[in-house]
């Protein structure tokens, strides 16, 4: 009888925690979603690296972004990232970018080759095509500081164009 009720309110835990997870994707989709992102992007390593040294290649790469002679702003970078583990066990981004008018798309997955050492596919983002949700998909991404303003509020200090 405890066996059977431990397998229960397992269950029923495990069912709110996905309910949970959905409703965090689906709110994050959502925010993003109205947003006027650039590029929808992914971003891979050709072996495992620490989930550490995955974000500071992903720093070094936006980054180099934001110095790019081509780039025609002058703000930050503005970006939303998720990470995830590919079949074979390796990180991968899936991210939304703004602020990179200019970049030629060919020259960011050559620094990205560079930086991350795996592949990249940019594409333009379109909305109709919901790349928000498919970033937000597991209701865990990252922001770029760039987002938030000094005085600590969650409005974006530099909106997306």
């Amino acid at each position: 009888m405890n066996r059977r009720r431990h397998s229960h309110h397992d269950q029923q835990t495990e069912w709110i925690r996905e309910r949970i997870l959905r409703e965090a994707a689906e709110s994050w989709g959502d925010f993003l979603h109205r947003l006027p992102f650039d590029w929808f992007l992914t971003l891979t390593f050709p072996t495992p690296v620490h989930p550490e040294q995955a974000a500071k290649r992903w720093q070094r790469w936006v980054a180099t972004l934001q110095r790019h002679p081509d780039r025609a702003g002058a703000g930050p970078l503005v970006w939303a990232r998720a990470e995830e583990r590919q079949t074979r066990g390796v990180i991968h981004f899936h991210g939304l970018l703004a602020g990179i008018a200019g970049i030629p798309r060919m020259a960011a997955i050559r620094l990205w080759e560079r930086a991350g050492g795996g592949w990249g596919r940019i594409e333009i983002y379109r909305q109709d095509l919901r790349g928000s949700y498919y970033v937000a998909k597991r209701g865990d991404i990252e922001l770029s500081p760039s987002w938030f303003s000094d005085s600590g509020s969650s409005t974006p200090a530099r909106a997306p164009r």
